[in-house]
This record gives C-alpha cells, structure tokens and sequence, in this order.
C-alpha cells in the first residue's frame, strides 16, 4: 500500500511538471556554425519535446555526400550543456526526412544511416526534425552536435551555442521572421555558387537602358508671369467733410420788439391848489 502511494505522488509530481510546460516556438534561432550550407528553420518546444528544425542545400558547384544518423549510431545529434558539459541530451529520433519537398523517411529507424548523393547540377534541399525530450528550464544555452565525440570536427553539422529561450523571450520572432531568414539564406548560397555571375555583373555590367525618343514633343505650357504689385502708398488723408446737395435752410428765430413801458403821469397840483380845493387822496 506503502509503495502505491508513493507511485501515485510521483505521478502526480510528473503530470503537474508537463502541464506546467509552455507550448511556443522560436522561429529566430540564435546559434553559431562553422558551415554555411545549413540553419535551424525553428526550434519548437512542445509538452513533452523539444523539436530542431533542420535545413540543408546542397551546391552546385560539386556533388555532395549527406548522411542522417538514427539515435543509436554514434553520430546522432546530441544536446550538450554549455554551463555544464556532463549534461548531454541525447535526440530521441529523427521525424519527417525529405528530399526537395518529398518525405524520405516518416520516422528514421534509430539503427539506420539515411544516405543521399547529389550530382551537383542544381541545389538539393534537405529537411528534417530532430526530437528531444522537453528541455528543462535550467537549460540557458546548448550546443547541437553531430556526434559528440566529433564536436571537434568542422565537416558535421553543429550548431554552437544555442540559445534555449524562455517562452516570453521577446526574440522568439514570428513565422514571417522564419520565411525571411530561408529566403536571405537560399539566395546567400545562389550567390556563393555562382561567384562568376557576380564577377560578371561587377566587371561587365549591363547598359541602362535608353529613354524613350519621343518625335516632335509638343512644348510644355509656360506657367503665367505674375508680378507682384506693390501696394499704393497711403498718406493718410485728412477726411473731406460730407457734401450736401441743397440744404433745407434753417428756420429764423423770430423777432420780438420789446417796447418800453409808459412813465407815470403825475398829475397836475399847481391847479387845485390855486383854487383851494382839497385833493382826494383816495382817487
């Protein structure tokens, strides 16, 4: 009884380390390599693996000899860790191994040597997926051998010092980065096989073309002279008073005759006097 809880504790410690994985993909891998005829399309991190994306064209200058190793040949891809060199990962298999677009090999058998020979007269592409288990979150940086023991060698397919980013690592880049980076590294290599192409274009570049000979063009309409006139100058005027045509004549203030007041008559007392008769005051 002991024993069966335990068994269910670890897996239940598993199963809440897979949930708690990220699914995303690196579609801008950042590595080093000591060839120019490979890359790493992507690098797909799922639940439980951890896909690398693999990519190579052959020249056409020379034919070529490309082998693909099973997981239990020596010269299978492995992962080492660079902050600790024990550490080494070892792929689980090889999945969906084409030849110009058509699948070779759905799963390479891990005992078998996938062996393809080009003749040189056009470029080959090869792809294929190399399957780990799910890397753990320690991991930091890695280097993709062909082979461990031959890591030291410069004619297999090793990619140095691999970055192992986080899922919110903003250098993950979008598939339209991916398409980009294939595209910049075919026409790298057309340019690398076909040196005397450029050579050519460099010493004996084309002509430019002439332009077109046009018979009796019809003259362009000149654009009107337009002169700007100055401004007259204003003095400034003193304003002339408002003309008025026949004006009303105003109306005369009458006159008014004042006439003097009549002086008192003082009546005549020498009269009454000589007569001795008495004056009425009262009149």
């Amino acid at each position: 009884m002991k024993k069966i809880y335990i068994l269910l504790v670890l897996l239940l410690v598993f199963a809440t380390q897979i949930l708690a994985q990220k699914i995303y993909t690196d579609y801008k891998p950042s590595y080093k390599k000591w060839n120019t005829r490979y890359i790493l399309d992507k690098i797909e991190y799922t639940k439980t693996r951890t896909i690398f994306h693999f990519r190579y064209i052959s020249s056409t200058m020379y034919g070529d000899n490309i082998s693909f190793f099973g997981a239990n040949l020596p010269d299978h891809w492995c992962l080492e860790n660079i902050d600790n060199q024990g550490e080494v990962y070892h792929m689980i298999e090889i999945r969906n191994l084409a030849r110009n677009g058509r699948i070779a090999y759905n799963i390479l058998d891990n005992n078998r040597k996938a062996e393809f020979t080009t003749n040189g007269n056009t470029a080959e592409t090869f792809i294929c997926e190399v399957h780990f288990p799910r890397l753990p979150k320690t991991l930091k940086r890695a280097n993709f051998l062909e082979g461990y023991a031959a890591k030291n060698l410069t004619n297999h397919f090793h990619c140095l010092n691999v970055r192992i980013k986080p899922f919110d690592d903003p250098e993950n880049g979008t598939k339209q980065d991916m398409y980009d980076r294939i595209s910049a590294f075919e026409n790298q290599l057309k340019q690398q096989d076909n040196p005397i192409g450029i050579f050519d274009e460099f010493f004996n570049p084309k002509p430019k073309p002439k332009p077109p000979v046009v018979i009796n063009p019809k003259p362009k309409p000149k654009p009107p002279v337009v002169i700007n006139p100055k401004p007259p100058i204003t003095i400034n005027p003193k304003p002339k008073p408002p003309v008025v045509i026949n004006p009303k004549p105003k109306p005369k203030p009458p006159v008014v005759i004042v006439k003097p007041k009549p002086e008192p008559v003082k009546p005549d007392l020498s009269g009454a006097q000589a007569q001795g008769g008495e004056i009425d005051e009262r009149k």
